[in-house]
């Protein structure tokens, strides 16, 4: 996938990643709302969000680096955070 599709907007997923938080249920790892899995690293500089086939991750200085395994799962990914933000 050519790396223009990759994208996530870090807006987008900071919002998500606090929707989860506020709304979710709390587990081991994080929170999780519906298809959505959040957790942050123990200093709070990076955050991940996946819904089991995506996963982005907000790092320091709002960079977001993204492993998906096609432009559709990465699409699905993308209109579950703005699901959940809803």
């Amino acid at each position: 996938m050519h790396e223009s599709e990759r994208k996530v907007d870090v807006r987008l997923a900071l919002r998500a990643y606090q929707a989860v938080v506020d709304r979710g249920q709390r587990d081991d790892d994080g929170y999780r709302l519906g298809d959505l899995r959040v957790q942050a690293d123990f200093d709070g500089y990076t955050v991940s969000l996946s819904d089991g086939r995506v996963t982005a991750r907000v790092l320091f200085h709002s960079r977001v680096d993204v492993d998906a395994p096609s432009g559709k799962a990465l699409e699905a990914f993308v209109d579950r955070l703005r699901r959940a933000v809803a």
